[in-house]
């Protein structure tokens, strides 16, 4: 608990070197997450880090690189691991109008645990970033979406879904590489490849 108080105290200070900022938050966040699971997941102080990671992204705005400012928090947050953090990283992931951003808050979203992934929440956006429903995104944003769709329990209409988005001719290159995605996961998980050979014959 006194590194991460200690830790915590330096997160706080106006550091003015960006990769020492990097490297207090990433460390803070991943003593939250040893300090949470040996059981402390509701003492003030996980409150106050919590508090203080998500506050401190407003500031970013008036940073010389507010994008990677913003980043750095997140990974902050994926290190920390902690599942109230959930909603604030989906509205990055779609929102956000840095690819790194988005990026980086599915990658957080990816260290909650199996059944926060399996949220319906957690589901629907990733669907809306990968089939892009609202706006474009890049491709490695995308990926990052599809590999989180396709491992909480991808539905027969979903698998079918994802082989229509590959039907793109704007996109070949991406298109070729999900469709790649898919026929490994046929060769690695039975469910998905009974969902695909059915769907294929249709």
């Amino acid at each position: 608990e006194q590194l991460m108080q200690d830790l915590f105290g330096l997160f706080k200070q106006n550091v003015p070197n960006a990769k020492l900022r990097e490297s207090v938050g990433e460390a803070l966040g991943a003593t939250l997450y040893t300090y949470c699971r040996m059981g402390h997941w509701d003492d003030q102080l996980v409150k106050d880090i919590q508090k203080a990671l998500v506050d401190k992204m407003a500031a970013c705005d008036s940073d010389p690189a507010p994008g990677e400012c913003v980043a750095m928090l997140v990974r902050a947050l994926r290190n920390g691991g902690l599942p109230e953090t959930i909603p604030v990283l989906l509205g990055l992931a779609e929102t956000s109008k840095d690819g790194g951003v988005s990026e980086a808050a599915i990658k957080a979203l990816s260290r909650m645990g199996d059944d926060n992934l399996r949220r319906d929440e957690v589901r629907s956006a990733m669907k809306r970033i990968f089939h892009q429903r609202a706006r474009g995104f890049d491709s490695a944003v995308r990926s990052r979406a599809l590999d989180i769709i396709l491992n909480t329990g991808v539905s027969e209409d979903e698998v079918r879904d994802i082989l229509r988005e590959t039907a793109d001719p704007w996109n070949t290159e991406y298109d070729l590489y999900v469709q790649a995605v898919l026929y490994n996961l046929m060769d690695q998980d039975e469910g998905i490849k009974e969902k695909m050979t059915k769907i294929l014959k249709e």
